[in-house]
């Protein structure tokens, strides 16, 4: 099958993609306060580049009607680099005294949960990652998207978190089956960590994707880890 007939073939999905990307962005909402509570345990949420947390709001529901208390770091700025976004997440973690946290994170969120794992100080406080569409490998559409610059195959915050397999194992990666914003496809995988495939086209589509909160719902209510 020619690229040409591959891309006519996904040309619904990535409607239906950028659609809900435009849906997100314009979503003005505050979370509920029922985030506020639950005795299940704490989820910390951590959204992709210009990402709010809308973009995992249906996620942090879920995990909420699961009994988790689930938490969104007021600091964070999904624009700025990596390393800001650990800063703030990290002082958050530490003044919130979070223990047994669950991180749930979208693509560079991803990456900052990562780095989180890889702290000394904060590995043993975190219980588990799941990560959702996360470019562990990097993405070449980054080396054209100067925001996203740092997530190139080649930078330096790429070749520490793949040299450095601390907490991979606490790592639930899922990915979807084609990713337009993480090309290749296969720098969405990460080794020592659960790699899950998502059977849909689109790296936010799988956000909101059935299989993808089934498989969350699984990880949350499972009492082996």
């Amino acid at each position: 099958m020619t690229k040409v007939k591959i891309m006519i073939n996904f040309l619904p999905q990535l409607i239906a993609e950028y659609f809900l990307i435009a849906k997100n962005k314009l979503n003005q909402s505050k979370p509920t306060v029922e985030w506020n509570t639950g005795t299940v345990g704490d989820i910390l949420l951590i959204p992709g580049l210009h990402e709010s947390w809308v973009f995992l709001q249906s996620i942090g529901i879920l995990t909420n009607q699961l009994g988790c208390k689930v938490h969104i770091v007021p600091s964070y700025n999904s624009s700025e680099s990596v390393n800001a976004g650990y800063e703030q997440i990290k002082q958050y973690i530490q003044t919130k005294k979070l223990n047994l946290l669950t991180i749930i994170a979208h693509s560079k969120g991803g990456v900052i949960a990562k780095k989180l794992l890889m702290d000394k100080n904060l590995t043993n406080k975190i219980k588990r990652v799941i990560t959702i569409a996360t470019p562990f490998g990097g993405s070449i559409l980054a080396y054209v998207w100067p925001d996203a610059y740092e997530l190139n195959p080649k930078s330096p915050i790429i070749a520490q978190i793949l040299q450095d397999q601390t907490g991979n194992s606490k790592i639930y990666n899922l990915y979807p089956r084609v990713d337009n914003h993480v090309i290749p496809n296969r720098n969405l995988l990460l080794i020592g960590a659960n790699n899950v495939m998502i059977d849909i086209v689109g790296h936010t589509r799988i956000l909101e994707a059935d299989q993808t909160k089934k498989v969350i719902k699984k990880i949350i209510s499972s009492t082996d880890d």
